[in-house]
């Protein structure tokens, strides 16, 4: 169905309507960067016997220096006139950040960073199966070599919070001490599921630690099954948006056809989407690094926004239509 054909489509998803051909300008994807792939995922891979990995990818799982975490994060990126005549000090970060509460650099505390990178890793994840799926490994690998990126900041993090804490105590040193105990008797990954909050930094390096180095396996394993000579890659952070602008639309035409779950769905896996474009990719380590003009920024802003107003509006009906089912 041709999003731009449902001219009865609500007012506010008007703006939506020239999303393709407005496109971010992104560089290309790093070339010296491992890729990953979900454990759910190497089932659906055509692997090949004999069929070495490409030679242009530095499988390794040894980070470098890790990306400082800005003191103080800034303001809510505003619309154009905003971003370009800004002069204000940036505002201070209040250690949260839901999806859509978008801010331009990401949260300063640390359970709240790792949960977005974790957050950011499922969704994009879940690109890459279906590129598997569709028979597009090439697109999967580029978009994995940006899911293992995400892994290695997080591991960054959590080098950065433990090099920062006070040592010596002996409460820190008991705390350690059973934190350690929990790492040598776990052997589980992170999962999104997972209550982080209840966890010690130890532990919650080791479950990133360990679930890297699988994301490294996974990456070899879809390395194996691209054609030798294919070393153009795909741009990942252009797959990732136009993604995202595919789940918008997905959403738009569900609430116009009245199932307004499903476009609760797809809008929230769109600004999901758009926020790790907005927030967390520009702080990632790509070569070349990856980076946003302020009228892109504002452009993705101005997407969230519809695309939230939209999730609100379609949240809404299905309450009242779940309140009206269950009215006597």
């Amino acid at each position: 169905m041709d999003f731009k054909s449902l001219n009865t489509l609500p007012k506010d998803v008007d703006s939506l309507e020239s999303i393709d051909q407005d496109y971010v300008l992104v560089p290309g994807p790093p070339t010296d960067l491992s890729s990953s792939a979900h454990a759910s995922i190497q089932s659906h891979l055509p692997f090949k016997s004999g069929s070495p990995p490409l030679n242009s990818v530095n499988m390794t799982s040894t980070p470098s220096a890790p990306v400082p975490i800005i003191g103080a994060a800034t303001g809510r990126v505003g619309y154009a006139r905003s971003l370009e005549s800004r002069s204000s000090a940036p505002g201070t970060s209040q250690g949260s950040m839901e999806i859509g509460d978008t801010f331009e650099k990401p949260s300063t505390d640390f359970m709240t960073r790792i949960k977005s990178l974790q957050h950011c890793a499922s969704a994009i994840t879940e690109l890459v199966k279906e590129r598997i799926e569709a028979g597009k490994q090439l697109e999967a690998f580029s978009i994995q070599l940006l899911i293992l990126a995400i892994w290695k900041q997080a591991l960054y993090i959590c080098h950065t919070h433990a090099a920062s804490a006070t040592e010596g105590s002996p409460i820190q040193e008991t705390t350690k001490l059973r934190e350690i105990s929990k790492v040598r008797h776990s052997h589980d990954v992170l999962d999104c599921s997972d209550d982080i909050k209840t966890r010690g930094p130890m532990e919650i390096y080791s479950q990133i630690e360990r679930a890297f180095v699988h994301e490294v396996g996974y990456a070899e394993e879809l390395a194996k099954v691209i054609e030798p000579g294919n070393t153009d890659m795909p741009d990942a952070m252009e797959l990732i948006y136009q993604s995202a602008l595919g789940l918008g639309r997905h959403g738009a035409v569900d609430e116009y056809m009245g199932d307004a779950e499903n476009a609760v769905v797809f809008y929230s896996k769109a600004v999901c989407l758009l926020v790790f474009i907005l927030v967390e990719a520009p702080c990632l380590i790509l070569n070349p690094p990856f980076s946003l003009t302020n009228t892109e920024r504002c452009r993705i802003q101005n997407y969230i926004d519809a695309l939230n107003n939209r999730q609100n509006i379609s949240r809404s009906q299905r309450m009242a239509l779940f309140k009206s089912e269950n009215q006597p």
